[in-house]
């Protein structure tokens, strides 16, 4: 490790340093991960009056922000067409699988049926046993690759 050391330091722009940061990072993650959130992000979403923005920085396959997006969804109706949410994460290989939301469905074993019918379209043929979330579900959420160590945080995030 201290022979590659000084390259990975001289550019964190370098495909190394990325497959370095890929290997390095730990990405538990879980559709309504922590459940007892998701009803107080509920509440506190309902009792703001509009523009309701949400960063998930640890966005990992993307989870955890699509359950941000079903709690939203559920719990403000059409008026969830004035909230953002941001989704990062500093490991590229996880953001690929977060952006293109498709998950076994296995992976959803903490969804009610009602939230798998609504959100999910299930994969059929040789795509049996996935699911993929669906587009307008997908397209409240953002991804991006970010670091979050030396970023400033944005006063414009309700959480």
């Amino acid at each position: 490790m201290a022979s590659i050391w000084p390259m990975l330091e001289s550019d964190a722009n370098s495909a190394e340093w990325q497959a370095f940061i890929n290997a390095l990072t730990t990405n538990l993650t879980a559709f309504f991960r922590e459940a007892h959130h998701f009803p107080i992000l509920a509440e506190h979403a309902r009792s703001r009056p509009n523009n309701y923005s949400v960063w998930s920085t640890a966005a990992s396959t993307g989870e955890e922000p699509y359950s941000i997006a079903m709690t939203l969804s559920e719990a403000l109706g059409p008026r969830m067409a004035s909230c953002s949410i941001q989704a990062s994460d500093i490991d590229t290989q996880v953001l690929e699988k977060a952006v293109a939301g498709v998950y076994r469905q296995e992976e959803l074993r903490t969804l009610s049926t009602q939230q798998m019918q609504k959100f999910f379209l299930k994969g059929t043929g040789p795509h049996s046993g996935l699911v993929r979330i669906r587009p307008e579900l997908a397209q409240m959420v953002a991804f991006q690759q970010n670091q979050l160590a030396g970023q400033p945080l944005a006063a414009q995030w309700a959480i």
